[in-house]
């Protein structure tokens, strides 16, 4: 039974699935494969061989698929995309290097441009870029030019607009209710303000959230991992 999400509908897919690129791995019969049980296949160009990139296209036949590339290595051969083009993939990847040159020959191509980011300026340049999906990868993730686990790395991308206010806790509108937990290393509770006066700390992207973010994230994973335990 096809399950509609954001990214089916963006990529006109009947189920979230999207083969991973895998350089010199992914290729032509795999990628339409997937797109045949309902996914996007993608063929891995890796570091760029025109001859092969050639042969699997042919192995796909006409399978709806895209391909994924090493931009810097795409850097030093600029014409596979060119090439790659011609065959109107469905979609193209972009990892590893900076996507602002060819993101606009794709979307002319009529393709969707997914790029994968290891770090928060990346994804940040990717949107810049135009990019349609963003792929945030963490160390897990074979961990090629990363430096960050997937989970504090995924919602520091995603978080798009964070403010800081400082409110007075004493304050009638604030009121605090604890809630039960499974987790006895900590108390869980509800806040909820109603017309609480607020002081703007900081608005909009500032190094200062992205610090406090990121402490925050980190000090989750280690609870999550056992740290709290651990206390």
């Amino acid at each position: 039974m096809p399950l509609s999400t954001p990214l089916t509908e963006l990529l006109e897919i009947e189920h979230p699935v999207i083969l991973a690129p895998m350089g010199m791995v992914s290729g032509g019969a795999l990628a339409a494969a997937v797109t045949s049980a309902g996914g996007l296949g993608m063929i891995g160009a890796g570091y760029g061989n025109a001859e092969w990139l050639d042969r699997e296209f042919e192995a796909a036949g006409n399978a709806r698929i895209g391909i994924g590339f090493i931009t810097w290595s795409l850097d030093k051969q600029p014409e596979l995309l060119d090439r790659t083009l011609e065959r109107s993939p469905a979609a193209v990847m972009l990892s590893f290097g900076d996507p602002a040159p060819y993101a606009p020959k794709i979307k002319e191509a009529g393709g969707k441009v997914i790029c994968q980011v290891q770090t928060v300026r990346d994804a940040k340049a990717a949107a810049e870029a135009g990019a349609d999906l963003i792929v945030a990868q963490g160390t897990e993730a074979g961990g090629h030019g990363a430096s960050r686990a997937t989970l504090p790395l995924v919602p520091a991308v995603a978080d798009d607009h964070v403010e800081l206010y400082l409110v007075d806790a004493d304050d009638p509108g604030a009121t605090v209710d604890r809630l039960p937990s499974f987790d006895t290393t900590r108390p869980v509770a509800r806040l909820r303000m109603a017309q609480v006066p607020a002081e703007p700390l900081v608005a909009g992207p500032h190094d200062a959230i992205e610090r406090v973010l990121d402490t925050a994230r980190v000090l989750l994973s280690a609870e999550m991992l056992g740290g709290a335990e651990a206390c």
